[in-house]
């Protein structure tokens, strides 16, 4: 693939298209990486989090018991799989806005390669303790007709670039968010690698010390694009920035198709108490 020498609307277009219809399953991270970086830089669209509310993360329990340990729920430190926002080895948090948003993404990939049905999960609530600068995910047509304020924050963001951009410079802005975007709100994977545009994104603008960014928020294709997943660098609960509330015992089940919202969620259990790293859950 060669590098586009000169930038035009109609050039980012054709690349985008391109890069779309690759068959992931067959590039090595490293080549893909080659391709992004010949063809455009990476966008992204930074949004002021404000501090004093919860995120919530899931983890599907190995027994019918929850974990008792607040390290076990908090992220996973060496993942050896690629995610919509990691790569393999790179450590990145995952979380959602909501318990049932939580619950529901935790359960995906179970649901689509075994018969389990029935799950018990271990919730944790996480407090934002100062604000966080995010970066927002919200070109993706799919999403932003699915009826959240999604459209708000995407328009908000138009009218900051119109301020800055000519209509040219607008117009590819959109085409480069786009693209990523709707790797972010792919939803046929069929391979680890179909999650390559997007973990790259991820693993690009954390890395970047000049972006300095905390999180990047986008929206949850498990839960049809009507709420927000949120991956986040792990050095915020390390430094307490994202802090345990509570912890949730919770039982859900997917009585019809997979991709139909469970019928039954139960919280069975729930406790703020905490010692060092241990969760002491009540009435036990």
């Amino acid at each position: 693939m060669k590098s586009i020498k000169s930038i035009s609307a109609k050039k980012i277009s054709r690349r985008t298209i391109t890069l779309s219809i690759l068959n992931l399953e067959d590039y090595e991270p490293k080549t893909i990486s080659n391709y992004i970086n010949l063809s455009f830089k990476i966008p992204y669209n930074t949004w002021n989090q404000p501090t004093g509310f919860s995120i919530f993360r899931s983890c599907i329990n190995d027994s019918k018991e929850p974990y008792n340990s607040i390290k076990r729920i908090a992220y996973n430190p060496n993942p050896d799989y690629i995610e919509r926002a990691n790569l393999k080895g790179k450590k990145i948090g995952y979380a959602s806005q909501s318990l049932e948003i939580s619950a529901i993404e935790n359960c995906q990939y179970a649901c689509k390669t075994t018969k389990q049905r029935i799950y018990y999960l271990t919730i944790g609530e996480w407090e934002i303790k100062r604000d966080l600068n995010s970066i927002i995910i919200c070109h993706s047509n799919k999403a932003l007709n699915a009826g959240t304020d999604l459209r708000i924050a995407y328009n908000a963001l138009l009218e900051r670039e119109k301020s800055k951009r000519t209509r040219k410079e607008v117009r590819i802005w959109n085409l480069k968010n786009r693209f990523f975007a709707e790797q972010f709100s792919k939803s046929r994977i069929k391979h680890e690698n179909d999650y390559l545009f997007s973990a790259l994104y991820s693993n690009t603008v954390f890395k970047s010390k000049k972006a300095n960014i905390d999180c990047i928020i986008y929206p949850s294709v498990a839960y049809k694009y009507k709420g927000f997943n949120y991956a986040f660098k792990t050095q915020l609960i390390d430094e307490g920035l994202l802090a345990l509330k509570a912890a949730y015992h919770v039982r859900i089940d997917f009585k019809q198709k997979v991709f139909r919202y469970p019928k039954d969620i139960v919280i069975l259990n729930t406790t703020s108490h905490f010692r060092n790293d241990v969760i002491i859950w009540d009435n036990k």
